[in-house]
């Protein structure tokens, strides 16, 4: 595993970490080694899950776009569209007002 990677950087001191590596944040933040150890994942697959939790958080919370998510959960739009039917979250949130207002000027 190259250094720097999630696994490196989970077991810092401080809560959460911020830094900028080539024009990218990174943001670390701290779990105890005994989550990893009962969760029984690799940290490959803890980073993908970790992702893919933040991404549909933030999706479902109009915080990002679709492409924004899915690229946060480094999936395609498709894949992450999927996932989100499989979490129960509309990919399509449009409110009903907007959907009537759009509809009565068309």
């Amino acid at each position: 595993m190259p250094a720097g990677s999630f696994h490196d950087i989970i077991y810092l001191q401080t809560p959460v970490i911020r830094g900028y590596h080539k024009g990218v944040l990174m943001q670390a933040v701290k779990f105890d080694e005994r989550i990893l150890s009962e969760l029984n994942e690799e940290p490959e697959q803890f980073d993908t899950d970790v992702r893919l939790a933040a991404a549909l958080r933030f999706y479902r919370h109009h915080k990002l776009t679709l492409g924004q998510a899915a690229e946060m959960a480094k999936k395609s739009q498709s894949e992450f569209m999927r996932s989100l039917s499989e979490n129960g979250i509309p990919a399509i949130d449009y409110p009903a007002d907007d959907l009537a207002a759009e509809a009565a000027t068309a």
